[in-house]
């Protein structure tokens, strides 16, 4: 059963929010479903945070093994799970079986309420994320991601990341994605940090509409850079196993975060979908794996491969051992993920 949600007075300003209908037109399409209405409440920095900014009502199995790996290697921390969709559809069942863990919560993310008081105030105002067409919503979520890192601060992670142990007890820290780029999709800060007021108040400014990621990777590793051009290069000086500091910033190394790498031509992230190979096993015996504390699986070049879970790939092995309800579940089904 879904949790009693406290009353709220936000549905009203739902209402109101014109910005729903520029970046989810279809949300209407979903009115005949029965909902489970969201409301805005401010995350904290005790908070683990996921954002879905693609305005969808339910969640897709491997988003819901991301969030329930969060809560599993953190019983004790809240998990935040923030939808751009002001309502979820109250039937979908793995909905229901993440919203049942202890820990996690579903919100609205109010984008009026989020950006309405501080530097990106006239950019959301004015629309100028709609300016990235097909990329909106990646825009909107690089965005939202600085905002509330700087007003609330916390962890993030992104929906595409399998946790694999808890995260560093430390703060202030970001993740490097290769040699070229830093990224924020897995982070952590204390409110108003410098390095997320700078990133605020610069998107702005750097934000094109042309390129994929001139708000999220592109301005942490170049705000980095000019901070501490010693420290953090382009490309970075350093080992792929090092970490790099700027001031109180820590960024962790690439095989931490990231253990297998993003590009298909080097065959590296296809061997998570492989199966016939026993390669699940195989990658969670290595000693570099045991060290990681998430898996990525960088959704826009993944997200048409489906894995049965009964093979023994390492996405597989990953569900298997990080999110055993949704993959208990998902086995009873069809198999699938």
């Amino acid at each position: 059963m879904w949790r009693k949600l406290r009353r709220n007075t936000g549905k009203s300003a739902k209402k109101s929010a014109t910005w729903v209908g520029h970046l989810c037109p279809k949300y209407d399409h979903y009115k005949d479903l029965k909902y489970l209405d969201l409301f805005w409440e401010e995350p904290t920095e005790k908070d683990i945070f996921f954002t879905q900014t693609s305005c969808s009502v339910v969640l897709s199995p491997r988003e819901a093994c991301a969030v329930e790996s969060a809560a599993h290697h953190h019983p004790r921390r809240p998990i935040a799970v923030l939808m751009t969709a002001p309502a979820l559809d109250a039937a979908h069942p793995l909905l229901r079986l993440v919203h049942g863990l202890e820990n996690v919560s579903f919100r609205w993310l109010d984008l009026d309420r989020l950006f309405g008081h501080g530097p990106l105030e006239a950019w959301h105002r004015d629309r100028m994320w709609m300016l990235s067409k097909d990329r909106a919503s990646a825009t909107v979520s690089d965005a939202v991601r600085a905002e509330i890192l700087r007003r609330f601060g916390g962890t993030y992670v992104d929906l595409d990341a399998i946790t694999l142990r808890p995260f560093p007890d430390s703060t202030n820290w970001l993740t490097r994605v290769d040699h070229r780029l830093v990224t924020a999709a897995v982070s952590s800060f204390q409110r108003l940090h410098p390095l997320l007021q700078a990133a605020a108040s610069a998107i702005p400014t750097s934000y094109n509409p042309s390129t994929c990621c001139s708000v999220g990777p592109d301005l942490f590793t170049d705000l980095l850079h000019r901070q501490c051009p010693d420290n953090v290069t382009i490309p970075t000086s350093v080992p792929s196993d090092a970490t790099e500091y700027c001031g109180d910033v820590t960024v962790q190394p690439r095989n931490l975060f990231y253990p297998i790498h993003y590009g298909y031509e080097r065959d590296e992230l296809e061997s998570v979908f492989r199966e016939g190979e026993g390669l699940g096993a195989a990658f969670f015996s290595r000693e570099e794996t045991r060290g990681a504390f998430s898996l990525h699986l960088y959704n826009s070049l993944s997200r048409k491969r489906l894995v049965s879970l009964r093979g023994d790939s390492v996405l597989k092995e990953a569900a298997r051992r990080n999110c055993p309800r949704v993959y208990q579940y998902l086995l009873s089904q069809d198999g699938w993920m």
